[in-house]
């Protein structure tokens, strides 16, 4: 998601709701020239939705929608 307001907030979602406390453990979210990002380390199937990137200010907010499909490698 892309922000250039110095004020904007950033709320994370996976499948509309808040992330559980053990996603969260191996997210890392940074603002950078911005961008925001969200990076999960050590992906599992179950970590496998719809992720939202919620921004909001003052004016209101917009939301950037992502899915992401985890499946296990089969050698």
């Amino acid at each position: 998601m892309l922000t250039s307001d110095p004020t904007v907030r950033i709320q994370w979602l996976k499948d509309n709701k808040p992330m559980e406390d053990k996603l969260a453990d191996r997210v890392t979210t940074t603002l950078t020239d911005n961008i925001c990002k969200l990076e999960i380390q050590n992906v599992h199937e179950s970590d496998s939705g719809i992720y939202i990137a919620r921004a909001l200010n003052v004016n209101g907010e917009a939301t950037c929608t992502a899915q992401l499909v985890v499946q296990q490698c089969k050698l």
